[in-house]
């Protein structure tokens, strides 16, 4: 699975530079087509590209937090906390996504996770970090004690 947050699916290349900016990689993997509703749907064996509402029933406008919940999850984070939360998850969201979540599936079944994205040492020494801080994608790497990538991994 690649998640990339933040995209969204517009057909307008006033609001979508995906539609315009040549992103070869995804195009290839999307029949030739941009990132956009337009490729919504299978581009062979191992590509499917979904439509979703973020909003999952729930009122509001739909935000990181939950919206990566739902994800990581599987279950719908914003009926389960009562909104949409943005940002850096409270203690209740980041305790809900750390029970169960995809990374934690797929070490049970002994297949390999990876979480791409890199940090910094100075990130884990934040005291906003260790007061637990952290948004859900990181609540659910360190959860299932994914390797922690630093900048020479992702290099």
């Amino acid at each position: 699975m690649l998640f990339v947050d933040g995209v969204g699916l517009g057909d307008d290349a006033e609001y979508n530079p995906w539609v315009t900016e040549p992103t070869p990689h995804f195009r290839s993997w999307l029949s030739g087509l941009p990132l956009s509703r337009a490729a919504v749907g299978a581009h062979g064996k191992e590509v499917r590209l979904i439509a979703t509402d973020t909003r999952l029933g729930v009122e509001g406008l739909p935000q990181s937090a939950t919206g990566q919940a739902a994800i990581f999850t599987g279950r719908n984070a914003p009926q389960a906390m009562g909104m949409h939360m943005a940002g850096l998850p409270f203690r209740r969201l980041r305790d809900w996504v750390q029970e169960d979540n995809i990374y934690k599936q797929f070490v049970r079944k002994g297949w390999k996770a990876t979480f791409a994205n890199s940090y910094t040492q100075e990130y884990f020494e934040r005291p906003a970090t260790k007061r637990g801080w952290i948004s859900v994608s990181t609540a659910t790497m360190l959860s299932a004690q994914v390797p922690v990538r630093y900048l020479p991994e992702l290099l």
